[in-house]
C-alpha cells in the first residue's frame, strides 16, 4: 500500500533521505563562478512569503525539499540576476528562489532557522532600516545586519512603503526618489554592501520606475503576478525588472 505522508511527515523524512543531497546543492553553489559567460535564460520558479507562520515554515521546508529533491540549485535574486547576465557561471539550469517581503519578525522567528537547516539562500526585501508601522511587528536594524551577516541577501521594499510609486511620482518627485534612492543607500549602510535588488509595494512599476532603478544600480526587480496561475519560470534578462512570483503567505 502506498505511504501517505503529512507535510510535517514528509519533511522529517525527506531531510534524512537527502542529507547527501543538501550537501551537495551547497557544494554546488561553489560551481556559480565569476567567470564571463553567455547571457541565458534559465528555469527558476520564484516564492514569496509575507507574514509567516509556524504552519508557513512548514510549507516552506516542503517546497525546499522538494525542489532539492529534483536537483534544483536555490539561489538568491542577486545570483539569478548575475546568471542571467552572464556575470557569472553555473552548470545548473534548473534553479528555485525564495523571497520575503516586508522585513517582518515573524520571517526571522520561523522562516530563518528554515532556510538556515537547509542552507539555502533567499532574499529579504527590507522597508527602511527601522520601520514600524503600529500594527505588524518587524526584524530590528541589529536583526537585519545579523541576516544579511549569515549570507542572506538583503533588497529594498523602499523606505515608507507607499502605496503606489507612480501616483507618488506625479505629487512629489522628490519623496518619490527618497523611496527608491534613499532606501537603497540608508539599508546599504546598515548591512555593509550595496543593495541590488527591489520589490515595489503592491508590484506597481512602470517604464520610468524601471529606468530609474537601472541608473541608480538595481539589476533586478520583483513583483507578484496579478495571475497566480500563470507565471512564467523561465528567466532572461529581458525579465529582471519584471520577476513575477508565486505568493504564498
Amino acid at each position: 500500500m502506498q505511504e501517505i505522508l503529512t507535510r510535517r511527515e514528509f519533511g522529517g523524512k525527506v531531510r534524512f533521505w537527502v542529507k547527501g543531497l543538501v550537501a551537495a546543492a551547497a557544494l554546488s553553489r561553489l560551481d556559480i563562478g565569476t567567470a564571463y559567460a553567455e547571457q541565458q535564460s534559465v528555469d527558476c520558479p520564484i516564492y514569496m512569503f509575507h507574514e509567516t507562520t509556524a504552519s508557513t515554515a512548514y510549507l516552506l521546508e516542503w517546497i525546499v525539499a522538494s525542489h532539492i529533491v529534483q536537483g534544483k540549485l536555490p539561489v538568491d535574486i542577486r545570483t539569478l540576476a548575475a546568471i542571467a547576465r552572464g556575470e557569472k557561471s553555473g552548470s545548473a539550469k534548473q534553479l528555485f528562489a525564495l523571497t520575503f517581503d516586508d522585513g517582518l519578525l515573524s520571517q526571522y522567528i520561523h522562516a530563518l532557522p528554515v532556510l538556515k537547516r537547509w542552507r539555502v539562500p533567499a532574499t529579504f526585501f527590507v522597508i527602511g532600516v527601522d520601520w514600524s508601522d503600529g500594527a505588524h511587528q518587524y526584524m530590528s536594524p541589529q536583526q537585519k545586519q545579523e541576516v544579511a551577516s549569515e549570507g542572506f541577501e538583503i533588497g529594498s521594499h523602499t523606505l515608507n512603503h507607499p502605496r503606489n510609486l507612480i501616483t507618488l511620482r506625479r505629487n512629489s518627485l522628490g519623496a518619490y526618489q527618497v523611496e527608491i534612492d534613499q532606501s537603497r543607500s540608508l539599508i546599504s549602510a546598515l548591512i555593509g554592501y550595496s543593495v541590488v535588488s527591489f520589490s515595489s509595494p503592491n508590484s506597481v512599476y512602470d517604464d520610468t520606475l524601471v529606468k530609474d532603478l537601472r541608473g541608480l544600480g538595481y539589476k533586478a526587480a520583483v513583483s507578484t503576478a496579478p495571475n497566480q496561475g500563470l507565471i512564467p519560470s523561465r528567466r532572461g534578462v529581458d525579465e529582471l525588472y519584471n520577476l513575477m512570483r508565486q505568493r504564498k503567505s
